[in-house]
């Protein structure tokens, strides 16, 4: 009983610290909850108090989360996601509402839209929600409850994330017919051949497969790629069962299989739409061979 009253004293003000702490911007806050910014203040400076101990620390205006409050928001984070992902399953809403998801390029919504498309028909009442999302924001936006899951082409560089992987791709580097290179498209050509011309970079790859290759462009989508590619010297880097069918492209190499990770936090309810999800993600996801055939 001394824990559940230590706890009952607190209670109210953890929503209004989370808010603060995720935002650590008083106003930001205030316009996530719709409440008035001094009501949030005064709700951390009484929960504060009711701890005995700071969770931020105060310049002027300003708030920065100290080693206290990271704790506390990693605790109350968890426990949030265990007590909604309850809540569905006691109410039998395990597979109602939205289903927030990100990519980060065309190819990883190549793939998520069939997987989508199957889990609705099996699901009705569920409704994805796509965005694309930077790399660096897809953790942060998993903990705030913003995202379910992410599809990347590298795992997550955060441990308060799950990383599994789905399965590979086979990539290539390509090129318009128009190019130069396209005419010795026959010869084995050497990375450092093709790291002499710039590349026009759309599923965020190209830098990771070597290093030395310069990106001169990025772009959002594959269409734009193209263009840039008709109109240019561009390189393209992507997956063969894309780019192999797509604008007349002319494969100069083979490159290592790429592999393709979700990104999540992990669900307590079981089972619930993020597993399956997964599940209709591994059955649509091609796997390529590690031994690639002859060009």
């Amino acid at each position: 009983m001394e824990r559940l009253r230590r706890l009952n004293e607190v209670w109210s003000w953890l929503p209004a610290f989370r808010a603060v702490a995720e935002t650590e911007h008083l106003p930001s806050a205030a316009a996530k909850l719709r409440v008035g910014a001094s009501a949030l203040s005064r709700a951390v400076r009484l929960l504060e108090e009711g701890l005995g101990v700071r969770l931020f620390e105060r310049e002027g205006r300003s708030l920065k989360l100290n080693p206290a409050g990271v704790t506390l928001l990693t605790a109350l984070r968890r426990s949030m996601r265990d007590l909604d992902d309850a809540i569905d399953s006691t109410a039998g809403r395990t597979f109602v509402g939205p289903l927030r998801l990100s990519a980060t390029s065309d190819l990883t919504i190549l793939h998520l839209e069939p997987a989508l498309r199957r889990l609705v028909a099996t699901y009705p009442d569920l409704l994805p929600k796509l965005t694309l999302v930077s790399q660096r924001e897809v953790a942060e936006q998993l903990l705030n409850g913003s995202l379910d899951v992410a599809l990347d082409l590298q795992p997550a560089s955060s441990r308060a994330v799950t990383s599994t992987r789905l399965g590979e791709l086979a990539f290539g580097v390509f090129a318009h017919p128009r190019h130069p290179l396209a005419r010795r498209r026959r010869e084995a050509l050497t990375a450092a051949q093709l790291g002499a011309y710039p590349f026009c970079d759309y599923v965020r790859t190209a830098i990771v497969v070597h290093p030395s290759w310069s990106v001169r462009l990025e772009t959002q989508t594959v269409e734009q790629a193209l263009r840039a590619c008709a109109q240019g010297p561009y390189l393209l880097v992507g997956p063969d069962n894309l780019l192999g069918q797509v604008g007349g492209l002319v494969r100069l190499m083979r490159l290592p299989v790429q592999p393709v990770y979700a990104i999540y936090r992990h669900p307590v309810s079981t089972p619930n739409k993020l597993e399956e999800l997964l599940s209709e993600l591994r059955a649509t996801m091609p796997t390529a061979r590690a031994r690639q055939p002859k060009t």
